[in-house]
């Protein structure tokens, strides 16, 4: 009979390497330009005549242009699309930790079992405990994350919509961090890896 947590392990790792390197390279291709080829005006006119016979001076090599993005901070849009691709990726990795999850448990609690150690009641047990742990840790960080957002408000710290978007980011990734973990640490405990 085949293991299906083993491949279910398997299945996840994979899926955790491809969304780990996913926000990196998408944004990396973005932002990460060539820097834009000279254009023929930049360079020296070649000269058509000798104005002087006599003491030349020594010409100098033009100096190249510096590469406008690379001096310009991130705009707020690169960094609000940025956070973006991190929280999805968060979020498809807690989605396949989820369904990792849910098989393990599944196929332990549908198995009948003649032990008398009650190691499936404590599992079920487990369950509701664990949500209603990181239930109530996220909200209390949401809290905690709103409430920063707010004083920074009201200090001046938020002069934008795009800083108003970042704000709340921060308050759902808040929210959400504590049942990712929770959700993470059961498909390693299940599956073993």
């Amino acid at each position: 009979m085949r293991n299906p947590i083993g491949r279910s392990a398997a299945m996840l790792a994979s899926l955790r390497s491809t969304l780990a390197t996913a926000p990196r390279r998408i944004f990396a291709a973005r932002t990460l330009r060539e820097p834009p080829a000279p254009s023929p005006r930049d360079e020296p006119a070649a000269p058509t005549k000798i104005e002087r016979v006599g003491r030349q001076r020594p010409t100098r090599a033009p100096t190249p242009s510096p590469n406008p993005e690379a001096l310009v901070a991130p705009s707020p849009m690169a960094r609000l699309s940025e956070r973006s691709l991190r929280m999805a990726a968060s979020s498809a990795r807690a989605g396949a930790d989820a369904a990792v999850t849910i098989a393990a448990r599944t196929q332990g609690l549908l198995t009948p079992s003649l032990e008398g150690s009650g190691a499936r009641a404590g599992e079920a047990r487990r369950m509701v405990e664990e949500k209603f742990a990181a239930a109530c840790e996220g909200a209390f960080a949401a809290q905690v994350a709103l409430g920063s957002f707010l004083v920074s408000a009201a200090f001046g710290g938020v002069r934008t919509a795009e800083d108003a978007a970042l704000g709340f980011a921060d308050v759902a990734e808040a929210a959400l961090a504590p049942a990712h973990r929770t959700v993470r640490a059961n498909a390693r405990r299940l599956t073993g890896g």
